[in-house]
């Protein structure tokens, strides 16, 4: 790994985390929940484009995004019950970006 990829998927996981967190924000959720939502697009954005599975990179991600939000479908349910589905979609389309564009511009392990 390079540095390179280090700094692009540091900024995948920025924008990926920014993207997550813009409709929290509007809808007035707690700044801890927006905080934690984007610490953990950040470090799966430092997670995704180095596993090195024999499948394409978008199903890589989505398989990792939304393993990733189990835990915290869990512990947000029985508080948050309509958490579950917006949670599942932004795990869907932000974990399949993220596996796509570190496909593209991360170089692969050698």
């Amino acid at each position: 790994m390079e540095l390179k990829d280090l700094i692009i998927a540091i900024g995948l996981g920025i924008i990926a985390g920014t993207i997550d967190i813009l409709p929290m924000i509007l809808r007035g959720q707690p700044k801890n929940n927006c905080i934690a939502a984007f610490l953990h697009w950040l470090f799966l954005g430092l997670i995704i484009p180095f596993v090195d599975w024999p499948i394409g990179s978008v199903l890589k991600g989505t398989i990792i995004g939304l393993l990733a939000s189990v835990p915290v479908i869990v512990m947000l349910y029985p508080r948050e019950k309509n958490a579950a589905i917006p949670i599942l979609l932004f795990s869907i389309v932000l974990g399949a970006g993220v596996g796509y564009t570190g496909g593209l511009f991360i170089s692969p392990a050698v």
